[in-house]
């Protein structure tokens, strides 16, 4: 079952919209590693994927798809108010 909350660290979660991981496996260790969250060590993409996401205050404007604010672009990755570079 997936978690309602924002899993990047320090996060307050108050965004509505939020993404899952993505499928491309090098894409979803990106985005592991830019949640800063250590939960993630040793867990398995699958388990990643159905039971945790990211909510959309770590997205540019840019990785929405054309025509709408909610899905996001192939291949997008979190930049924004993250605890680590990126």
């Amino acid at each position: 079952m997936v978690s309602n909350k924002c899993w990047v660290v320090g996060c307050k979660d108050l965004a509505k919209r939020k993404y899952i991981f993505p499928k491309d496996y090098n894409d979803l260790k990106i985005w592991v590693k830019r949640t800063a969250n250590p939960v993630f060590k040793n867990m398995s993409p699958e388990t990643i994927r159905r039971t945790y996401q990211i909510c959309k205050n770590h997205f540019e404007e840019c990785c929405y798809s054309p025509g709408t604010n909610q899905k996001l672009k192939l291949h997008s990755l979190p930049t924004l108010n993250l605890q680590v570079s990126t």
